[in-house]
């Protein structure tokens, strides 16, 4: 499962601190708070995909 241009466009600002995840709209932030989560730990949904933290 591969995130969409938009979700990472998102994760970018988000981690450039451009914007917050609460303005984000609600039809995209699950994905995107997921995929911040997998950049941050390197896990999707709790599952260890075997990358180094």
């Amino acid at each position: 499962m591969k995130p969409t241009t938009i979700v990472m466009n998102y994760v970018a600002l988000i981690q450039s601190s451009v914007i917050s995840i609460d303005e984000v709209p609600t039809y995209i932030k699950a994905d995107v708070e997921k995929w911040l989560a997998f950049f941050k730990n390197g896990k999707v949904g709790g599952e260890d995909n075997g990358l180094a933290n």
